[in-house]
């Protein structure tokens, strides 16, 4: 039995490692845009126990040429490693009017996610909580991270991009990819 528990350690070991590995991408990765363009839904993501923003009515009101959100959790170790990149994007001026969300996929008190997302290198970013996971559900999220690219076209908001996996998000080749996909 003793034999056994100390295989299954390993093995766990082993998975995890190749988990992570494997879900890390390269820095040099280019943003894509999709072939089809789809509807950004009508979503409301917690700010705070009992404050909620409509995010679709937030992008409509707003001057905002580029929106990007990112859904993460707190026990996703690729999600964690990509938000000090995250937040550094959001810092630049690599282009005009935009915002990143970090959407907390976790489960519990969403005051709890927004501290950690600041204590994690975070701080820059706007947070919201979907502690029910109704994102994940409507925007067919599979895995996490993920990232969406959210463009208003016209009177619409629309899905231009999305990404699975974590990235080095202050690259200068993804903010060139950012770019390419804003003036298309």
């Amino acid at each position: 039995m003793k034999f056994y528990l100390i295989n299954m350690k390993y093995i766990t070991v082993i998975l995890f490692s190749i988990i992570i590995i494997f879900s890390y991408n390269d820095s040099k990765a280019e943003i894509k845009k999709l072939d089809t363009y789809q509807n950004f839904p009508k979503l409301s993501f917690n700010l705070s126990e009992h404050k909620l923003i409509d995010l679709h009515s937030h992008i409509l009101e707003s001057q905002l040429e580029l929106l990007i959100i990112n859904f993460w959790a707190t026990w996703c170790v690729p999600c964690i490693s990509e938000l000090p990149s995250l937040n550094e994007l959001s810092k630049s001026d690599f282009i005009k009017n935009f915002e990143i969300w970090a959407i907390s996929l976790d489960r519990g008190k969403t005051e709890k996610f927004s501290k950690f997302l600041k204590n994690s290198g975070g701080e820059n970013l706007k947070f919201a909580h979907d502690k029910k996971w109704i994102s994940g559900k409507e925007l067919d999220i599979k895995g996490i991270p993920e990232t969406l690219i959210i463009k208003k076209i016209n009177k619409s908001i629309k899905i231009i991009s999305r990404h699975s996996g974590a990235l080095k998000w202050d690259d200068i080749e993804i903010k060139n990819s950012l770019k390419k996909l804003i003036s298309e």
